[in-house]
């Protein structure tokens, strides 16, 4: 083997594993700051809890389009059921209603089976 070759084996090889240390010292610093609690970690309970978290913003979201869509045409009322069996899709989504139109009223009706909303503006 000449000595230019050995010479670039070298030096690839302690790129390598400069890589591979400064891989894990940015390991430990996401471990610290999960450990000091700024980030919780994932577990299975949050990864259980992410589809609650979609299915409430995508009905956000049509509701916060359809008062939208009223106001702009002049009216003043709109009404929305929530009808989940999970009670946190609910909650999630009247808390995101109340932030999202602070100045409205937001009224519960009681139905059979679901809850319904009456929002006025």
């Amino acid at each position: 083997m000449n000595l230019c070759m050995t010479v670039s084996t070298f030096l690839a090889a302690i790129v390598v594993l400069r890589i591979l240390f400064l891989m894990k010292d940015i390991a430990e610093i996401g471990n610290t700051l999960i450990m000091k609690g700024d980030h919780p970690p994932f577990t299975k309970d949050l990864l259980r809890g992410m589809p609650t978290g979609v299915v409430a913003y995508e009905r956000f979201t049509a509701i916060h389009n359809q008062v939208l869509m009223i106001a702009a045409s002049g009216g003043h009322k709109h009404k929305f059921n929530l009808c989940y069996k999970d009670p946190e899709v609910s909650k999630t989504i009247e808390v995101m209603v109340k932030e999202a139109f602070p100045d409205s009223a937001l009224d519960q009706v009681k139905n059979d089976t679901c809850v319904a909303y009456k929002i006025t503006w």
